[in-house]
């Protein structure tokens, strides 16, 4: 039947820009939509949500909020999203996103159609994906629904994940939709037991995916969503290696480091574990990554097992999405029945592109195939045939005469009648036996699943978020306790009302449910957001900067200053100033010492020492005074200064210079000789004498002389001499 005839949303102009031309699938939350836009005059895919969920205000706020975040998510492998709005009709509003239309097929059809990928076509589609859920996660976003219909293989051979901030925007909305949202197959084990997701429970999503790709199967099956959701929980996904013997050790490990049962012992995000692939990748031989195990196309599953990739586990009243849920791919995950879109080529290569041409295949993706339904039946009947004939062969009879007829061909009785009867006696047994186990496995799969609502969905499964605002945070732990609720500490928040160190909000918030045992974030306040410029002057530069950040502050404009009394680096002030009140975050001026201003050393080579002094301390530079002996300079001038006349120096550095002493004589010497007699020479030598007397001086003999006998000493200088 023609969509276009239910639906009355073909056509239409929604939001007045965008033109409805046709549907594309439909979901358990959304709908999808080719549109046109009409403003920018492009094509884009509409995915419209169920007007049931715009009657949910929790919802709404958060599937807003998400899909922001989504919106401002770019990376070349991640599914655009243009925009998001409302259009207000006469039943409430429909929530809508416009997203990227991309030409392609998901990759559940390539893995449908193959059954098994070799490693590098797993490896070559796994490291897009992992390089798109690391850009989120560095951006806080966390996907919550990673699994093959919510990644797309386009045409042109790119690799696109869609769908960021859905689920986590239906998780925290509407209760119709229950409390365990994404593809049951894919779910990581804290997503099963406690209802929370991070980034690694993407990486244990995507390490099941590369799994299912790596082998045609998913890890973990069972007749009911609830029992694949429990063998999550409580076992380990197997090694690849066990069904596919020929993929090498090293993808074995690259898979169980995501699929840890444990959370902590996973990579902590897509990003880190990319770099382990691609490691991995670069390592293995193009022989092992080009084989292709030998097994067929279509996997086959358990005949007591119901596959369900592709199914999602909504367990509280509203069923799963076929293609386009929370997180079905936008425009192109799997049809309804009523698009009347045709199939793929069969012969198309998700990779090549048909016969070998352009990579991709048709914009619509072929339906996923299950397991065969009749294949246990054509088994019974080749069993039948084969006891028949065998029985036939026994008995010396040919064809046609079927012993189990009771009646020969030829009208007599047949020789193995009485076999045939105890045969058919057999069979009823076997039936009755049959029917009596279908019984009990209905009987246990009806009490597995009210017992899985109970735990999982129903009033079992929740309680109610009780009130903490201004407790304390050990407070507000000691009253979660007592409601078996673990507790996280998110990033705290500045507050006017609430004092620092109290709770100011939970998440989720107060009288919302929330799964037992699972955990409560407390938001604790940070205090006022008023601060106070701490005192910098007189600290370093690295100092301050230091002192800014511990004050809830940052640095702003920082220039430098000459200072002749702060050194180098050492703040000299701030704008504002210590002690102002300022919001958080404020900008602080710094001015940071240069140092002394350079002034020009003057030349005072020549100069009498006194008008050197003069000079230099005019320049304000410091003098140091080395009397030396020159001959060839008058006695009293400057002969040498240690650095030069015109070169540059910080003021109050300190500028050495030599003044000349003219030329010396030596001195003689006169110990042990009588007093006048050694005046006498010295005085002769041109010295001045001076006498000191030691215990009286009573022999009046020179014990010692003062410079020593033979120093050279400027004439006219003085020579002490000691009498005993």
């Amino acid at each position: 039947m023609d969509t276009t005839v239910r639906d009355p949303l073909i056509g239409r102009l929604l939001d007045g820009r965008y033109q409805v031309v046709s549907r594309i699938a439909r979901g358990g939350m959304a709908t999808v939509y080719l549109a046109v836009d009409r403003r920018l005059d492009r094509e884009v895919a509409l995915k419209v949500m169920h007007p049931h969920l715009s009657e949910e205000p929790d919802f709404i706020e958060r599937f807003v909020r998400e899909a922001r975040s989504a919106a401002r998510l770019s990376h070349p492998n991640v599914v655009a999203v243009f925009d998001q709005g409302a259009d207000r009709t006469d039943h409430g509003d429909l929530l809508y996103l416009a997203m990227e239309l991309l030409p392609g097929r998901t990759l559940r059809d390539v893995i449908s159609e193959r059954g098994v990928l070799t490693p590098r076509e797993a490896l070559t589609v796994i490291e897009p994906v992992l390089d798109a859920l690391g850009a989120a996660h560095r951006a806080g976003i966390v996907h919550r629904d990673v699994k093959p219909e919510n990644v797309i293989l386009t045409d042109d051979g790119r690799v696109k994940v869609a769908d960021f901030g859905l689920a986590k925007a239906l998780h925290g909305g509407s209760t119709q939709t229950g409390a365990l949202i994404g593809t049951v197959a894919y779910l990581a084990p804290e997503q099963v037991a406690h209802g929370v997701a991070d980034a690694r429970s993407d990486v244990y999503s995507a390490g099941i995916m590369l799994f299912e790709m790596l082998t045609g199967r998913q890890p973990f099956v069972g007749e009911v969503p609830m029992q694949v959701a429990y063998r999550h929980v409580h076992e380990h996904v197997p090694q690849p290696s066990t069904l596919v013997p020929e993929l090498p050790t090293e993808l074995d490990d690259v898979v169980a480091a995501a699929v840890a049962r444990e959370p902590d012992e996973r990579p902590r995000d897509a990003a880190e574990w990319l770099q382990g692939v691609r490691r991995v990748h670069a390592q293995l031989s193009p022989e092992i990554l080009d084989a292709r195990p030998a097994l067929p196309t279509a996997i086959s599953w358990p005949s007591a097992a119901v596959p369900v990739e592709g199914s999602r586990t909504e367990v509280v009243t509203t069923p799963g999405p076929d293609g386009a849920g929370p997180a079905g791919v936008p425009a192109f995950g799997p049809l309804s029945a009523a698009s009347g879109d045709p199939s793929p080529d069969p012969l198309a290569d998700p990779f090549t592109g048909p016969s070998g041409s352009t990579p991709g295949g048709p914009a619509t993706p072929a339906p996923a195939r299950g397991p065969n339904p009749t294949a246990p039946l054509r088994g019974l009947r080749t069993l039948r045939e084969r006891s028949r004939r065998e029985a036939r062969e026994h008995a010396g009879i040919e064809d046609p005469v079927d012993p189990f007829d009771g009646v020969a061909a030829s009208g007599g009785r047949s020789p193995l009648r009485g076999e045939a009867r105890d045969l058919r006696a057999l069979a009823q047994q076997r039936r009755q036996r049959g029917l009596l186990g279908l019984a009990v496995v209905l009987a246990l799969t009806a009490i597995l699943s009210v017992g899985g609502w109970w735990l999982v969905a129903g009033p079992g499964a929740f309680t109610e978020t009780p009130a903490l605002a201004n407790l304390s945070q050990s407070e507000a732990t000691a009253a979660l306790a007592k409601q078996e609720l673990d507790v996280r500490v998110g990033t705290g928040e500045y507050s006017e009302s609430v004092a620092s160190g109290r709770v100011l909000r939970t998440e989720p918030s107060t009288g919302q449910r929330v799964r037992k045992k699972g955990t409560v974030t407390l938001v604790l306040s940070l205090g006022t957001v008023n601060r106070t410029v701490p005192k910098l002057v007189g600290k370093s530069r690295d100092a301050a900067l230091a002192a800014l950040t511990q004050s809830d502050l940052k640095p702003g404009r920082i220039t430098t200053e000459y200072s002749d009394s702060a050194a180098k680096g050492t703040v000299i002030g701030t704008k504002p100033g210590s002690g102002n009140k300022v919001k958080v975050g404020a900008p602080i001026a710094l001015t940071v010492s240069d140092g002394p201003e350079p002034v020009q050393v003057p030349d005072v080579v020549n100069q009498w020492i006194e008008a050197a002094r003069q000079m230099l301390a005019g320049a304000g530079l410091q003098v140091k005074v080395i009397d030396e002996v020159n001959p060839n300079v008058e006695q009293g001038k400057v002969f040498e200064q240690d650095k030069a006349g015109g070169s540059m120096e910080p003021r109050g550095s300190t500028i050495t210079i030599k003044v000349s002493q003219g030329s010396q004589v030596p001195v003689p010497d006169v110990r042990n000789r009588p007093f006048e007699d050694a005046k006498q020479a010295l005085e002769q030598a041109g010295f001045q004498v001076q006498r000191q007397d030691v215990f009286g001086g009573f022999t009046n003999q020179v014990r010692r002389q003062q410079p020593d006998g033979g120093t050279m000493a400027p004439p006219g200088s003085l020579v002490v001499l000691y009498v005993v």
